[in-house]
């Protein structure tokens, strides 16, 4: 049975914002039982996709995990949990890939390598626009936020 691992993350803690990652770590356990694969640890995070990888402690601890225990499959439930720079995520997928580690996003219904562990041929095109559009999502974000902060300021 192949070894998985699941990243959940959400912007902010359940008391300031009422996110957590309880659907997304439900939601991949029930993925790895019907893919067959052993989930073997489940890292969440609770801070801004928003923020450098560097800065995402438990992003860098999962990635670790997986590489040190030879895990097989980082499960996430998007891309964007990855993160929302389109360099820091095409960064993160180089890692999986010079490490031979598989990559599922849930919503994107992707896997990054396949069958028999490299990159499919659509993986570079899927991941860059996929991360292109999470940046643009985190900019707009960014913006809606800014506007509604001077208009009651």
């Amino acid at each position: 049975m192949k070894k998985a691992v699941i990243y959940a993350r959400v912007s902010s803690t359940i008391e300031r914002n009422r996110q957590n990652t309880e659907r997304q770590v439900l939601d991949l356990k029930a993925y790895a039982e019907f893919a067959k694969l052993e989930v073997v640890e489940v890292f969440e995070e609770y801070i801004s996709g928003g923020k450098r990888n560097d800065e995402r402690a438990i992003l860098q601890d999962a990635i670790d995990y997986c590489i040190d225990n030879k895990v097989d499959i980082l499960l996430t439930s998007e891309l964007s949990r990855i993160g929302r720079s389109s360099f820091e995520v095409l960064e993160t997928v180089k890692t999986l890939i010079d490490h031979k580690i598989n990559l599922y996003m849930q919503k994107e219904q992707f896997t990054l390598l396949d069958d028999n562990g490299k990159p499919s041929m659509f993986a570079p095109i899927m991941l860059a626009t996929l991360a292109t559009c999470a940046q643009i999502e985190r900019d707009n974000i960014q913006f809606r936020l800014s506007s509604g902060y001077s208009k009651w300021r």
